[in-house]
């Protein structure tokens, strides 16, 4: 398909990353990478879980929506991508955007939101993600 890997990601109530077990062959050009989505509902919370992620995962993502746990992912230096940052509706502002760029976060641009919803709410999203 054109790719050049793949990262598996794990999510679970308990933040932890299960083992994965590849017994098919893989080309020699095609990496693939571990990766975890931290679900937190305080930032003390997603804090401990990122540092306990640190060294066991090669992506950590975290599952976003509320303005707090937000700004702690754009702020933390471990975290790779913010995953559903508008998920409640609120959308980011310029200084979560920068902090997100200074420290080399991604932010997860989901199409599917898009397409499930119509009228008004597709409207907010756009609005969202824009």
């Amino acid at each position: 398909m054109g790719y050049s890997g793949i990262c598996l990601t794990s999510i679970n109530p308990a933040n932890s990353f299960h083992g994965t077990d590849i017994t098919m062959p893989i080309p020699r050009d095609f990496d693939i990478c571990t990766g975890i989505e931290i679900q937190a509902d305080n930032v003390y919370k997603l804090n401990k879980f990122i540092n306990m992620s640190v060294n066991k995962v090669d992506i950590i993502s975290v599952s976003g929506g509320s303005e707090d746990i937000n700004r702690g992912a754009v702020e933390n230096g471990h975290v790779d991508i913010l995953a559903h940052p508008a998920f409640q509706g609120k959308p980011l502002n310029h200084v979560l955007y920068k902090a997100a760029a200074d420290n080399g976060v991604a932010i997860d641009f989901n199409i599917d939101a898009l397409i499930g919803h119509k009228g008004a709410s597709r409207v907010r999203i756009l609005t969202a993600l824009r």
